[in-house]
């Protein structure tokens, strides 16, 4: 298990160098932002139920190879423990921004959902742009309550 405990932390490095809006990033509006959010939206809040509810097999049925690597069942269970008892179980995504990053190779969309045991939690999701399986590329979940990342 002593591998397993070095690799979260550089998991969770990877994933806080992520979640943030980067210089360059594009927000985009109207039509093209919505068609983003029709299919970014069932995948965003699938994940996150199975996130709650401890079901790899969900939470991770979207995920590319490369977050399928990334992160496996085991680092699942230890983010979850990191993350439920202090936010609480997923309730709904909220408000969401969507924005074009890395000169338009992907979308990232962000929102601003609720947990139990706290509100405007952000959980922001990375797909390639062009990708018509639309596999989540990258996932984070960021609040006050849980610091940088979880």
């Amino acid at each position: 298990m002593k591998s397993l405990s070095i690799a979260i932390p550089i998991l969770m490095a990877m994933l806080v160098s992520g979640c943030s809006l980067q210089l360059g990033d594009r927000e985009i509006k109207g039509e093209a932002g919505e068609a983003v959010l029709s299919y970014a939206s069932p995948i965003a809040e699938s994940c996150l139920q199975a996130l709650s509810s401890n079901d790899y097999t969900a939470f991770s049925k979207d995920f590319s190879e490369g977050m399928l690597t990334s992160l496996n069942e085991d680092m699942m269970r230890v983010m979850r423990q990191d993350v439920i008892p202090v936010i609480g179980d997923f309730v709904s995504l909220g408000s969401a921004r969507v924005y074009e990053t890395e000169g338009g190779r992907y979308v990232k969309v962000v929102y601003s959902a609720e947990f139990g045991k706290e509100s405007g939690v952000i959980a922001t999701f990375t797909f390639l742009k062009d990708d018509p399986g639309h596999k989540i590329q990258g996932l984070w979940i960021t609040s006050p309550k849980l610091g940088k990342a979880g």
